[in-house]
């Protein structure tokens, strides 16, 4: 998707109503923690919130339409994210920083009490950047889980090598749902995604193991980051032109599932945060 000048984009987009404006709306009720990113897609509001209901250790398959609404699909043409803004009036959220996502496939109710590896299972690729360019992974916790220890996944990168292992990450001790376990600032930890090996991306993830059984419930999910944007202020809405700002316009694909993790200044429970995006295509 190319464009010759400014007036040509709006031309083509804005004139000829080939854009898309959304809202959406996240209400936390967990008590998450500063320094640990959280999935929103799991907080009520709008969109719906997702629950990672499926098979258990299985590739599965984000519903139709679920996820952030931009617009259905409009192939040939590409579609491209233009505007994105947020804001919140909690000090429990700000100052955060949020990563749009794109998110591909989860492995439902990986079980932490199950001593030893834990086959995953794949009747199903990946539905969007089929290559694993880019495509990283998380774990989060689907309820309250007690312990800590550590956890390390086997996947196939984008390279199709079978013999991968993530760092051996250590679990955090906020056992919220929606916590991204392996996040945080402590020793043993990593941020928003788990550590991969020098690899351009993950195809799909193969087992996984805990260093020690305890109670609870995750969900590893492959994802694809589109954009960042940080709240600086309280009650101050945070918006990005990507190509005025970024000089570039992210590219959504037909069938994305569009969802935030954030990074909080605490706890977000009883909070709000607000936003909207507008997508272009041509």
């Amino acid at each position: 998707m190319g464009f010759e000048s400014i007036k040509k984009l709006v031309d083509d987009c804005y004139e000829q109503g080939q854009h898309w404006y959304t809202g959406f709306r996240y209400a936390p009720s967990i008590a998450s923690a500063a320094g640990l990113f959280f999935d929103l897609s799991q907080s009520p509001g709008t969109p719906y919130p997702n629950l990672y209901n499926g098979t258990p250790y299985t590739a599965n398959a984000f519903p139709a339409g679920s996820g952030i609404w931009h617009g259905g699909n409009v192939a040939p043409l590409e579609k491209r994210l233009h505007k994105l803004s947020v804001s919140s009036v909690s000090a429990g959220v700000v100052p955060a920083r949020l990563i749009l996502c794109d998110f591909l496939l989860y492995y439902p109710y990986i079980d932490i009490s199950t001593a030893g590896p834990q086959n995953l299972f794949n009747p199903i690729t990946l539905p969007r950047y089929t290559d694993g360019l880019g495509v990283y992974m998380f774990l989060v916790s689907m309820g309250a889980y007690t312990g800590a220890g550590s956890v390390w996944v086997g996947y196939t990168n984008s390279a199709n090598v079978t013999t991968n292992k993530t760092g051996i990450t250590t679990l955090a001790t906020t056992n919220v749902q929606g916590t991204i376990v392996h996040s945080g600032a402590a020793a043993g930890r990593s941020g928003a995604f788990m550590q991969i090996q020098r690899c351009k991306g993950v195809k799909y993830a193969t087992d996984i193991e805990f260093s020690s059984v305890s109670v609870g419930m995750f969900a590893l999910v492959l994802a694809r980051p589109l954009a960042e944007i940080k709240i600086r202020e309280i009650g101050a809405s945070c918006e990005v032109d990507f190509l005025l700002n970024k000089n570039e316009l992210p590219r959504i694909y037909d069938g994305a599932h569009l969802n935030f993790l954030i990074d909080p200044n605490g706890s977000m429970a009883s909070t709000q945060i607000i936003g909207d995006m507008t997508v272009i295509w041509g």
